[in-house]
């Protein structure tokens, strides 16, 4: 509720289910034009900010298998080819979050970051999601921010102690 009190936005959690992500809270906007809210909702985690996330946290062999299904196209922005699916999961390997802009539903976009368990493992991903006029690309930086800070909260609560490099 804090997340969406700061953004105003829809905050969603998702856990991995098969190929899909299932949004085990969904907390609907305060705003007039919002997304509908649907707490059980399944997603294509191919597609999904909440599924780029768990992915990134995958095993070689899992992220393998997790391939090998079909990836149909959801909107004209969709991304189903292997190659740069696995190029976005690394990328939110390194970053942190994921930005889904219109790659599962027309007109809405979604920043999402993963949440870590006691062993470092992510088991989760928490999110925003609205309306494209609402949440503009100039937005996503200082959205990420918010986001990711919601993420390491939940995942501190659950035990995460994040690892500092050691530099020699």
């Amino acid at each position: 509720t804090e997340l969406r009190d700061k953004t105003q936005e829809n905050v969603r959690l998702a856990v991995l289910e098969r190929q899909s992500v299932v949004f085990l809270h969904d907390f609907e906007s305060p705003q007039t034009l919002r997304l509908r809210s649907s707490t059980g909702q399944l997603r294509p985690a191919f597609c999904t900010a909440e599924g780029l996330c768990i992915l990134s946290g995958l095993r070689e062999a899992e992220l393998a298998k997790f391939m090998s299904y079909a990836r149909p196209q959801r909107t004209p922005k969709t991304i189903v080819d292997e190659d740069e699916m696995r190029t976005r999961i690394r990328k939110v390997k390194r970053i942190g979050y994921a930005i889904e802009d219109e790659e599962c539903d027309e007109g809405t976009r979604c920043i999402a970051a993963p949440i870590y368990n006691g062993d470092g493992r992510i088991l989760a991903a928490v999110g925003i999601a609205g309306p494209r006029i609402r949440i503009r690309k100039r937005q996503f930086p200082e959205l990420a921010i918010i986001v990711v800070e919601a993420a390491r909260q939940i995942s501190e609560r659950l035990g995460y102690i994040r690892r500092q490099p050691i530099f020699v």
